[in-house]
């Protein structure tokens, strides 16, 4: 968090995580019977939260990569 630049496997190791916990509540979710609404909304939103946790943690790898390319043309 204080320096992404530095501990970039940080960021990939968070990344994986995200989306392991993603495809995790995923497969959760398909095999809950349909009876169970309320639970299986409340996993939906852990996985919306989860797939914008993986959006915005792409989003940084990529500025931190166009960073180090923009380094490298200078």
């Amino acid at each position: 968090l204080l320096h992404p630049v530095r501990f970039k496997i940080s960021l990939w190791q968070a990344l994986i995580m995200q989306t392991i916990g993603t495809v995790g509540e995923t497969i959760l979710r398909t095999i809950i019977p349909g009876e169970y609404q309320l639970l299986r909304r409340s996993i939906q939103r852990f996985i919306m939260l989860d797939v914008a946790g993986v959006v915005l943690l792409l989003g940084a790898i990529l500025l931190i990569r166009q960073s180090q390319f923009m380094e490298t043309m200078d």
